[in-house]
Order: structure tokens, then C-alpha cells, then sequence
């Protein structure tokens, strides 16, 4: 079977195998891993590379199993957000998954491993110190005022975004969504 491609089409593919290489390359000599660092060393929108293409080269270096079996071992244990972990906004809980799924996106040059999650966030000494007022308040009162509510809880989940960005995303390639949160009192 043949396939044609144009010439744009075939430039492209070169330049992606090219930079490909040259990301390996930089993996073996640095360690696998994205950071502020990579993002400074190399230029992606000059490389007509988006951020999700590295992320699945991350996970085409380590290999799609062993880029699986390291998410799923940092989505165990009980985290935490804000207390001495990790820092978003002015939140303090903690959570633990209860259940992950892997799915995937396909486009012509690469897959990207999807991870999705459901949560649970516990509401146990968990607190939001409000921005305007200074008032530290807990997670539940938070989370039922007819104002903030709302508010609280898109942060809530974009705070365990961003912690799973860091810890997983950047580490191995593969993006976390959280398909459910629920608060509950016990974790």
C-alpha cells in the first residue's frame, strides 16, 4: 500500500523525527523528565511542537507500560495540598484516588495516555484562607456557600490537577483527568 503525502506533509515528518532524536538524546545524557529547564532549552513552537507531543514522547522513551506502572504507583498513598505538601492557593486537605483508568488520543504522530480518576477529597481539618478578607474558613463551609461555593470547588479540583501535572504529567507523559471528586469526612 502507498501513501502520499505533500510536500508540506513530508517536511513536517522530517522535523518531528529530527527533534524526536534530539529530545531522546537530551533524555539520555539529563533523565527522563519535562521541567522548567526543558521548556527553557528547547523552543517548542520554533519545532512546531505542542506541549502534549512531548508529553507522549516522554512516554514513547520510557516505554507505554513502564510510563503506566510509575503513574499508577505515585497515584497511591494519601496526598496532600497545601499543609507541608504540595502549595496551591491558600487550600489545606489531603486526598486519595479510588480509582484510575487508562484511555488514549490518537493523532497521525503520536498517542497520548490519558489517566482518569475519580476522588476523594477529605474534609477532615481541611481549610481555604479567602483572598479578600483573610478569613480561613473550612473546606465544607467553603464548599456550601451559595457566593464561593462553586468557586472553591473548581479550585479544589484544579489544585489535584495541577499536583498530578507535576507529579505524573511531567515525570512520565501521561495526563491525569479527574472524572469525579466527592468530599467526604473520611479518608
Amino acid at each position: 500500500m502507498n501513501i502520499l503525502i505533500n510536500e508540506n506533509q513530508l517536511e513536517f515528518l522530517e522535523k518531528y523525527t529530527f527533534y524526536k532524536e534530539l529530545i531522546f538524546k537530551y533524555w539520555d545524557k539529563n533523565g527522563a523528565k519535562i521541567g522548567d529547564h526543558f521548556f527553557h532549552l528547547f523552543d517548542l513552537k520554533n519545532m512546531g511542537l505542542f506541549e502534549s507531543n512531548v508529553y507522549s514522547l516522554l512516554t514513547e522513551y520510557r516505554g507505554r507500560e513502564k510510563s503506566i506502572e510509575i503513574a499508577k504507583n505515585l497515584l497511591t498513598d494519601t496526598h496532600s495540598i497545601g499543609f507541608d505538601g504540595f502549595k496551591c492557593g491558600n487550600y489545606n486537605y489531603d486526598f486519595i484516588v479510588v480509582n484510575s483508568n487508562i484511555t488514549n488520543q490518537k493523532s497521525p504522530i503520536h498517542e497520548q495516555l490519558i489517566m482518569e480518576i475519580a476522588v476523594l477529597v477529605s474534609s477532615k481539618d481541611a481549610t481555604v484562607t479567602l483572598i479578600e478578607t483573610g478569613e480561613e474558613l473550612s473546606l465544607i463551609d467553603a464548599l456550601g456557600d451559595g457566593v464561593i461555593g462553586w468557586v472553591v470547588e473548581g479550585e479544589v479540583k484544579e489544585c489535584i490537577y495541577d499536583y498530578f501535572h507535576e507529579k505524573i504529567t511531567k515525570r512520565v507523559g501521561i495526563a491525569v483527568e479527574i472524572n469525579t471528586m466527592e468530599i467526604t469526612e473520611f479518608i
